[in-house]
């Protein structure tokens, strides 16, 4: 029984710390300019891959890259 209590105990604050840390990690995000952006392969929900813009800065996916971004990034030629 112990264990079991352990064991929950250590779930919660282990919750309770992840949810405090996505909200650190937005406010940080809201805060950034994100200045500088590099295209990254992304793991979709599904497990594919997406090409997508990131904030070299806070890590935000700011958006799909256009097709001067995917050249100018090697992942396309002209």
């Amino acid at each position: 029984m112990e264990n079991n209590d352990y064991i929950k105990n250590k779930n919660i604050k282990l919750t309770n710390d992840i949810k405090n840390s996505e909200e650190e990690l937005k406010e940080l995000r809201n805060m950034c300019k994100h200045t500088d952006s590099s295209i990254e392969n992304i793991n979709s929900k599904s497990g594919s891959p997406n090409l997508r813009k990131v904030c070299e800065c806070c890590g935000e996916v700011l958006g799909i890259p256009s097709n001067n971004e995917l050249i100018d990034s090697g992942y396309m030629t002209k």
